[in-house]
């Protein structure tokens, strides 16, 4: 064969790998720093205090376009471990999940948020302190397909379902067989396999400074005969105010009310949350809540936050300050 020819056809492969490695652009790491000294008060107890991890991560993201109409994307995260702890783990997984995105919104298959949780469940956005007192839905992160419409008019639809994920709910007992070779002695009782296909929906409207949201978690992980949590949500901006409110209710379970002031003044951002839980055991749970946040940087922050919740038997008082680094 020609060498013309062959050497041509090797540069001409040469070059095309070359084009091929630009257009593949490198993930991109992130990742946060995060610690918080938190103090608990139980009906003035004296309570416990200590320094530790407040939820630090580090995480690699990537798109690559398609076509014109078509972008996909990945992403997989990890909680890290800041302490000397040896008896935690350094990396546990978060989240982890690829999809695609365009003109009809996205969808995305893996391990992530709900869309019902990012929707709906809107009553806390404190950093160390929780300001709620649960959730009623069943809150599934993994094996999920997940789908978020484009804006249509305003509204847009979003999905999730739990794909093929099944739970066992193993025993110890001792083992009461006298004829067993294992009699007497405490033995592991496999318990039933019931699958989980656990799924939520909701639709969102958004105009000028106001967006509202309804939707529905099945709480199929519960059990067969688990009542669904129905919610509604309503975030309102104005200036440097934004108003969040939220109602969760679950038949036979519980009533969750929710309510946010978030006001921000340069590098500062305040909040007011109020939180009132119904249960169906007539045990309610009101909490207060109060946050005070400093941007250093665009890379750094500290806060202050305090909890008081006034439930049925007791009063607790919680406090934290704290400093996340964002890279």
């Amino acid at each position: 064969m020609n060498k013309t020819i062959i050497a041509s056809a090797i540069a001409a492969t040469l070059l095309s790998t070359s084009a091929f490695a630009a257009e593949m652009a490198m993930p991109t790491v992130y990742g946060n720093i995060q610690l918080a000294w938190t103090h608990g008060d139980t009906d003035g107890d004296g309570g416990t205090s200590g320094l530790a991890n407040n939820g630090s991560t580090i995480g690699f993201k990537h798109s690559a376009k398609v076509n014109d109409d078509l972008t996909a994307f990945a992403k997989i995260e990890y909680n890290v471990n800041n302490s000397d702890d040896s008896s935690n783990p350094g990396l546990t997984l978060d989240e982890a999940y690829v999809g695609v995105k365009g003109n009809f919104g996205k969808v995305w298959i893996g391990s992530d948020d709900s869309v019902y949780e990012n929707y709906i469940d809107l009553g806390d956005g404190f950093e160390a302190l929780g300001v709620t007192t649960g959730d009623n839905y069943s809150g599934f992160e993994g094996n999920q397909v997940q789908f978020v419409s484009s804006s249509m008019e305003g509204f847009q639809v979003f999905a999730s379902v739990e794909l093929d994920a099944s739970s066992t709910s193993d025993t110890y007992a001792i083992d009461n067989d006298s004829d067993s070779a294992t009699f007497g002695d405490v033995v592991l009782v496999p318990g039933a396999t019931e699958r989980n296909n656990a799924f939520q929906l909701g639709l969102a409207y958004s105009a000028d400074n106001l967006t509202l949201a309804i939707g529905m978690d099945s709480n199929d992980s519960d059990g067969d005969d688990a009542k669904s949590t129905f919610g509604v949500s309503a975030t309102y901006t104005m200036d440097n105010l934004k108003l969040v409110g939220a109602i969760q209710s679950r038949d036979e379970v519980s009533d969750i009310v929710t309510a946010n002031a978030v006001y921000t003044a340069g590098a500062n951002q305040y909040i007011l949350s109020l939180s009132h839980t119904s249960e169906e055991s007539d045990e309610d749970t009101t909490v207060v809540g109060l946050q005070a946040l400093h941007n250093l940087s665009s890379n750094m922050y500290v806060y202050a936050e305090t909890a008081f919740f006034n439930m049925e038997d007791a009063k607790t008082k919680d406090f934290a300050v704290g400093v996340t680094y964002l890279f």
